[in-house]
């Protein structure tokens, strides 16, 4: 089902390289959608169904597409010159669409031994100086869901903390690694939905600036961002403002 594209102003145009497509079998995947290139991507319209949206900021949005092998989720960047601050700039010219670094960003903490979605695509279409266009595709995990939506159902507080403690445990290992993640909030960490018992069961979701680095400014960063969210959620419990779903 397609719609509107996301930035009409500014539409990319059909890409000649296809999905960048890890899987083979994707095109076929998403072609029930309408989907033939990576442009179709931003037509994507929720039906309340089958697409569903997941999250929208200025430039990115998140969709949750669903067939009969699953789940997939698709994010789409879009941005001009124009609608970059100035203080952005670098990031953007040196490092690329977070889109394409959270892909880059997995492989990196998959090869050190952390559970990662699985993407299926990745690709990014760079005007002159800047990113024009981004999109990665990614499947869902089976039975799990944030540490943010964990909380907010678990009425148990011993087994709220438990997570939370094995949340701190896991950014510990991450750090003893020579790696920061930059991301470190629960509604980037997927957990099983009967609860983790390991710091081996999260899935490490949406990091694009995790990287090596052990300086200790990065570090506390990471553990600030962790134990606020622990007061937020884990201490709060299901009566706080926790609305659950993907972040």
């Amino acid at each position: 089902m397609t719609g509107r594209p996301l930035d009409p102003f500014d539409p990319p145009a059909p890409s000649p390289g296809g999905f960048g497509e890890r899987d083979p079998s994707l095109p076929e995947r998403l072609a029930p959608f309408g989907v033939q290139d990576p442009g179709d991507l931003l037509g994507l319209a929720p039906d309340g169904t089958r697409i569903r949206e997941v999250s929208r900021a200025r430039t990115r949005r998140c969709l949750r597409l669903e067939d009969d092998l699953g789940v997939l989720f698709v994010k789409t960047q879009v941005l001009g010159n124009f609608r970059l601050p100035p203080r952005k700039w670098p990031s953007y010219l040196f490092r690329g669409s977070p889109v394409r670094r959270e892909v880059e960003a997995a492989a990196l903490l998959e090869a050190h031994g952390f559970r990662v979605p699985r993407y299926l695509a990745c690709g990014e279409r760079r005007g002159l100086l800047l990113p024009r266009f981004a999109w990665c595709v990614s499947e869902g995990v089976p039975a799990h869901a944030d540490l943010r939506a964990y909380c907010a159902a678990t009425r148990d507080p011993a087994l709220r903390l438990r997570a939370a403690d094995l949340a701190d445990l896991l950014l510990e290992t991450v750090h003893e690694k020579g790696l920061v993640l930059g991301g470190a909030k629960y509604r980037n960490l997927l957990v099983p939905a009967e609860g983790p018992r390991t710091p081996g069961d999260f899935v490490l979701l949406d990091q694009p600036d995790a990287r090596p680095c052990r300086r200790s400014r990065a570090r506390a960063r990471d553990r600030r961002h962790l134990a606020l969210d622990r007061r937020r959620y884990a201490l709060g419990g299901p009566e706080t403002e926790n609305s659950g779903g993907p972040g």
